[in-house]
């Protein structure tokens, strides 16, 4: 099977996976350790920019350098809905 299918495949395993444990349990198989600590620090990363912190205060606040967040501030920019589902 191809990348494109296999993703196609995921999404719809997750989107299909109503119960919170189980979707849990499928990231953790599917992920390394490292793989969802990179994907969590992404998310939080741009909730709080999201939020109107300063990317600054996010670095600090995350603890990761100033250019991961500048990254993602330009994604921001330029999709400026992305990640508007982790809104809380």
């Amino acid at each position: 099977m191809k990348k494109g299918a296999m993703f196609n495949l995921l999404a719809e395993v997750l989107v299909h996976t109503t119960d919170v444990k189980a979707a849990k349990k499928l990231l953790q198989d599917v992920l390394t350790p490292n793989e969802l600590e990179s994907i969590l620090t992404r998310i939080q990363i741009m909730t709080l920019l999201r939020k109107g912190l300063t990317q600054r205060d996010v670095a600090k606040r995350v603890g990761v350098s100033i250019a991961k967040v500048i990254h993602g501030a330009r994604f921001l920019k330029e999709h400026p809905d992305a990640f508007s589902q982790f809104d809380r």
